[in-house]
């Protein structure tokens, strides 16, 4: 289960509720990998390992009984959905949108067993984005503020002017 906000994005990595993990977090738990409960319910976003349909293997369950060999799903998590649109909207869309679809023309969106796979990937290595102190942020306004200030002091005044407003 993920959420999303108005535009249908999915940008946080839900670890399950109070009482019960996900089966995400359970599933890097099983591959062994070093997550503490405590911690389990503090927010993460998803550090999206790449864009859609181009970052995790897949294949058509037809392809896995038919043609793959036994090696190639070997030590290897597997996560089976049913590909977007197959059961129709009427039971929900499972295509959501990604900070990688802002910009892309082609309007492509990450389906949910891709959503699971960077989830899972996340709690694996331990790469999900957190949100900066308030004191890393309150530094970095500061800093930019004197960076901007002594650049603009520098410039000429037209160019000074010019650059004030961009």
């Amino acid at each position: 289960l993920f959420m999303t906000d108005d535009s249908y994005t999915v940008r946080e990595l839900t670890t399950g509720t109070r009482d019960e993990p996900s089966i995400t977090w359970k599933a890097a738990l099983a591959f062994g990998a070093k997550l503490d409960e405590k911690t389990r319910l503090d927010p993460r976003w998803i550090n999206f390992e790449g864009k859609p349909e181009a970052t995790f293997p897949f294949c058509t369950a037809k392809t896995v009984l038919n043609e793959t060999a036994p090696h190639f799903l070997r030590d290897h998590a597997v996560i089976v959905g049913g590909a977007p649109g197959i059961a129709g909207t009427a039971l929900g869309d499972d295509l959501f949108n990604t900070p990688y679809n802002r910009f892309d023309t082609r309007g492509v969106r990450m389906s949910g067993p891709e959503l699971q796979a960077n989830a899972l990937a996340n709690l694996l290595r331990g790469n999900w984005l957190t949100r900066s102190t308030h004191h890393f942020d309150v530094l970095m306004v500061v800093v930019a503020g004197i960076l901007a200030g002594a650049g603009l002091a520098r410039a000429r005044p037209v160019r000074a002017f010019v650059g004030a407003l961009a």
